[in-house]
């Protein structure tokens, strides 16, 4: 008995992906396929969650450097 198994995307037209494995069964062959367009759309939203995350960040940390420098000099003791 050989067994074994094959994975392969396959676009049969433009916008259209399938992942698609194969197993072998003594003189059979099992296919199954699952579209990727819910798993691409997924990886974007996760993209730009990760996106809109760094951005927030970097203001937040630009702000504080604001209001560290703006507020350091605001009670900062002046010398004689």
């Amino acid at each position: 008995m050989t067994t074994g198994s094959d994975h392969l995307t396959w676009e049969p037209e433009p916008g259209l992906r399938f992942a698609l494995t194969t197993v072998r069964h003594d003189r059979t062959i099992i296919a199954a396929a699952q579209a990727l367009a819910p798993f691409e759309q997924r990886t974007d939203r996760i993209g730009l969650l990760l996106f809109a995350g760094w951005v927030l960040t970097i203001l937040a940390l630009t702000c504080g450097a604001v209001l560290h420098v703006v507020l350091g000099r605001r009670f900062t003791r002046q010398g004689p």
